[in-house]
């Protein structure tokens, strides 16, 4: 009988556990970048919240301590009193009486015979609005505003509940 001899080709390929040991360190790779991007996501989200308070509660506090300083006197509230409802007199009857106040989520202005406008956007919502009178008999009239926003959160999510107060004061010219 012949020996027959067979030569070996060297063949590389994976053993199994290479393979099973590549497809465990591929899923935990594809774990960590899922969790990174809905980290990323939630961190976006949140972003756009605080955003949208922070820049609706600039737009009303310009707009609001604009008002008090073009004003010419502070009728309600009287000179040591807070409320929720600010009303300003000219000496333009047009602008004659100017009511800022809160109704419903909404800071609203009327001046004069003008129906109320809305000064937020329904994605905010503003929760407290208080005007205070500082002024003194010396002074020309300080008024000190505070405002609560939050974010309007339809869905609930726990990571978009964001709320903020803001402080402002202003004085009649």
């Amino acid at each position: 009988m012949r020996n027959i001899e067979f030569k070996r080709q060297n063949l590389k390929a994976f053993s199994l556990i290479e393979v099973m040991f590549y497809i465990a360190m591929l899923s935990v790779f594809i774990l960590v970048i899922s969790t990174f991007w809905g980290t990323l996501i939630e961190v976006q989200e949140r972003g756009r919240a605080m955003n949208a308070v922070d820049s609706e509660a600039q737009f009303i506090m310009t707009k609001i301590t604009q008002i008090i300083r073009n004003s010419n006197n502070i009728s309600s509230p009287t000179a040591g009193n807070s409320a929720s409802a600010l009303t300003l007199a000219y000496t333009e009857t047009a602008k004659n009486p100017t009511v800022i106040n809160l109704n419903s989520g909404y800071v609203r202005l009327s001046e004069g015979v003008t129906p109320f406008v809305n000064l937020n956007s329904n994605v905010v919502n503003v929760t407290s609005l208080t005007f205070s009178n500082l002024s003194r008999s010396s002074s020309a009239g300080v008024i000190k505003i505070q405002l609560t926003l939050s974010y309007v959160n339809p869905d609930g999510v726990s990571n978009l509940n964001y709320s903020q107060t803001y402080y402002a004061t202003a004085s009649l010219r």
